[in-house]
């Protein structure tokens, strides 16, 4: 007779088949609503596929760009000019794209001549086979096309680029073309921060051999633009990333729509004797098999594949389900503009290609970690009942409009994830002629003409970094880094003292450390700051110079008692960087009073590279 299980494993194995016939009943019920399937969509025409789109009532819709100006768009970036670059990628399926179809990426310079809200100007910046990615700088781009990273300038203002060489090399291509790296983002630290999707590579300078190249497979990658020095940090994700005021990142990933970057990994690896928490963290509060509002009708072809997979081994995947579900996360991005009601602020927004619509998510404090709850919830924020749109990134834009980026295509998905005898009635490369930008403002919204801000002067530009709007934040930020103009080392320190606006404070410290000239007396103040971030901002900065600066070494010690949980979080990281017996006692304590919190238990292992005896030992006392 065999023995009985435990009865602690006989509930586990109840519950595990209770969650099992519950995420079947979301199934059934998402495929139930779904709207019904039709013969294959034809593409609409721009001025059609406005009338296609349902909105959130207190919002309106704008076409920007359409085909011929742009076509097969995945990412843009505006220029402190207003011009704006736009990445095109009409690789993406490459390998099933007959030969004669098949064209090569390139970057587009757009312009609006005469002022109307829409570009009506273009010219090809640059061609460049799979560009993914693009970000401003220095009167060029930055340009991501795995295997390389480009700058590309214009010298002699004909709207192409004269100037083209790789910075960087090495980036890994997928098979279809989908996990590729992208979305370049200006950081609070003035370096751009960039997803690698799941291509992964051995990435080096082009100076470099093969042999100093390392492995970015998971990771994400910081470039500096004034040295062209790079490194790693945590990463994830498939397409897109998202970074919010205080330089706080957010991924999506097919499934996992909504995912945070909860720690810089940089700090674990000084520690090989332990095994940290991820650091992406998936922070949707919904069930991952909750329904969408989808409103378009699913493609035949989804269908076939969904009773193909449920008869099959796949009843629990994603390709079990024709629609209605999570399934093609893309683009996330965080609205920090100052166009919308101040309510919707921080607020998180994905593209689901797969569904056609634009999923938006508010975000709240949880400890350390963030929730990201449904904000729309009767209807999506945007919706469309044309199945070609593909809304796959995002960009806020200098007016406080939210950019929305369609590469409108018929087939989003990389064909290997279509079954073979549907593939045979699909062309993979219908639509990578068209693509559509458009921007989506409050109904009651007045047009704003493009700001210059490339003919500011130096105090101008740090006045702006108490601007509402956050692309001129970043793009002052930006300017300032580039001049490296000492005439704004006063106004800088000036705001970092005394600026009513927090957010100013905070970037003023970090301007004045691209400037080398941030002092160990401002830093000190900073810690003592009234908003805290900027407090947990001033200890990143202190890690660079407080192993030789008695005062700030103790100014760090004291924040030990900070009111606030990510304060004290970031210090039990920087602190690592430090030695001796006061260190010691200020881990120790930080591991008493928090010791109920994985993640700053975390952040305290990850500092016990060396000493770490000494920390025990006061613990136990």
């Amino acid at each position: 007779m065999m023995p009985r299980p435990p009865l602690s494993l006989t509930l586990a194995i109840a519950m595990l088949h209770l969650c099992g016939a519950a995420a079947h009943l979301a199934c059934a019920q998402a495929e139930a609503r779904q709207p019904p399937a039709s013969s294959a969509a034809r593409p609409l025409t721009p001025a059609d596929a406005l009338q296609s789109f349902a909105l959130h009532p207190d919002f309106r819709i704008e076409l920007v760009a359409s085909e011929p100006l742009v076509q097969d768009p995945v990412a843009m970036a505006f220029d402190e000019s207003g011009v704006l670059f736009v990445v095109e990628y009409p690789e993406f399926n490459h390998y099933r794209i007959p030969r004669k179809s098949q064209r090569t990426g390139r970057v587009r310079r757009l312009e609006d001549t005469d002022g109307d809200g829409r570009f009506d100007e273009a010219t090809v910046f640059v061609e460049v086979p799979f560009a993914t990615a693009v970000t401003c700088y220095k009167g060029g781009v930055f340009v991501g096309a795995p295997p390389d990273i480009l700058y590309c300038r214009d010298d002699d203002g004909d709207g192409v680029a004269d100037e083209r060489r790789v910075v960087l090399t090495g980036f890994g291509r997928d098979f279809a073309g989908g996990g590729l790296l992208n979305s370049f983002r200006w950081g609070i630290d003035n370096r751009i921060h960039m997803a690698t999707g799941f291509a992964g590579g051995r990435v080096r300078r082009p100076e470099q051999s093969d042999a100093e190249a390392v492995d970015i497979r998971g990771r994400g990658v910081i470039l500096d633009p004034r040295t062209l020095e790079f490194e790693l940090t945590s990463g994830g994700g498939q397409h897109g990333l998202a970074m919010d005021d205080q330089g706080r990142k957010f991924l999506c990933s097919n499934v996992y729509p909504l995912q945070q970057l909860l720690y810089d990994d940089r700090y674990t690896a000084r520690n090989p004797f332990f095994a940290p928490p991820a650091p992406a963290r998936d922070i949707n509060a919904e069930n991952p098999l909750a329904l969408l509002k989808r409103i378009s009708p699913l493609e035949p072809w989804r269908v076939a594949r969904s009773r193909i997979a449920a008869d099959g081994d796949l009843k629990d995947d994603e390709q079990s389900r024709s629609g209605g579900v999570f399934t093609s996360a893309s683009g996330i991005t965080m609205y920090r503009g100052d166009a919308f009601p101040q309510e919707f602020y921080g607020d998180l927004f994905v593209g689901e290609v797969a569904n056609n619509l634009v999923y938006r998510a508010r975000l709240e404090q949880r400890g350390i970690q963030l929730a990201a709850l449904r904000a729309d919830p009767e209807n999506e924020f945007l919706a469309s009942r044309d199945s070609w749109f593909r809304p796959v990134q995002f960009a806020n834009g200098p007016d406080g409009a939210l950019y929305v980026v369609d590469m409108y295509r018929q087939l989003i998905e990389g064909a290997a994830f279509v079954p073979q005898s549907e593939l045979k009635t699909l062309d993979p490369s219908l639509g990578t002629n068209r693509g559509r930008i458009y921007r989506i403002v409050p109904s009651d919204y007045r047009s704003r003409p493009s700001p210059r801000l490339d003919r500011l002067d130096t105090l101008e530009l740090v006045r702006l970094l108490a601007h509402p709007n956050g692309w001129h934040r970043d793009t002052a930020s930006r300017l300032l880094s580039e001049r490296q103009d000492a005439a704004a080392i006063d106004p800088l320190a000036e705001t970092a003292r005394n600026s009513d606006s927090p957010q100013a404070r905070l970037l003023a410290l970090s301007a004045l450390q691209t400037l080398d000239a941030l002092q160990d007396d401002l830093l000190i103040s900073s810690l003592k700051d009234a908003w805290p971030r900027v407090r947990e901002r001033a200890i990143q900065l202190a890690e660079l110079s407080a192993e030789d600066s008695a005062p700030l070494r103790e100014a760090l010690f004291e924040r030990v008692a900070d009111p606030d949980l990510r304060v004290r979080f970031q210090l039990a990281f920087s602190l690592g960087q430090l030695h001796g017996p006061r260190r010691n006692a200020a881990l120790a304590e930080l591991a008493r009073q928090d010791c109920e919190n994985s993640l700053v238990l975390t952040a305290v292992q990850s500092s016990l590279v060396s000493e770490g005896g000494d920390v025990f030992a006061r613990l136990a006392n």
